[in-house]
């Protein structure tokens, strides 16, 4: 990633976050599964990008932040991550945009660092646990 797309990553995620409810809302509304669920995944992406955007240029911060993130939540698959992906890129298009191709590359990338660690360590291709999808499964909170 490019100063240009770390900042424009920070300033889109800035103004996201000026109506931090509305933020959750527009990112739930994107997500399937019951409402609880939606709005626990929901809290999860915030918080996500909430700690890795900041260390988007200090790569050596962005590995553990990312895994510690990964750790308090149950194995994906690949579908999973690309529904919160869209979720993620419309709510901000909602709140922010439109957004320009600019800034949705540069989100494309973030996300992109994120997935290749999510792929190594906590991803669950093969769908091996189906019940991950329920409440009992959700997020936890990021201590």
């Amino acid at each position: 990633m490019s100063p240009d797309d770390i900042s424009q990553v920070n300033r889109t995620w800035g103004l996201a976050l000026t109506d931090l409810d509305a933020l959750l809302e527009a990112v739930a509304d994107r997500l399937p599964g019951s409402v609880t669920f939606r709005a626990q995944r929901a809290q999860w992406i915030v918080r996500a990008v909430t700690c890795l955007s900041p260390v988007l240029d200090h790569p050596t911060a962005f590995v553990p932040t990312a895994i510690n993130l990964i750790s308090v939540r149950f194995p994906v698959t690949a579908e999973e991550l690309a529904v919160e992906r869209d979720a993620l890129l419309g709510a901000l298009d909602e709140r922010c945009g439109p957004l320009t191709p600019e800034t949705v590359q540069a989100w494309n990338l973030a996300i992109e660092l994120f997935g290749e660690i999510v792929c190594s360590i906590g991803m669950d291709p093969f769908d091996a646990f189906p019940d991950a999808v329920e409440p009992s499964h959700a997020p936890q909170a990021v201590p």
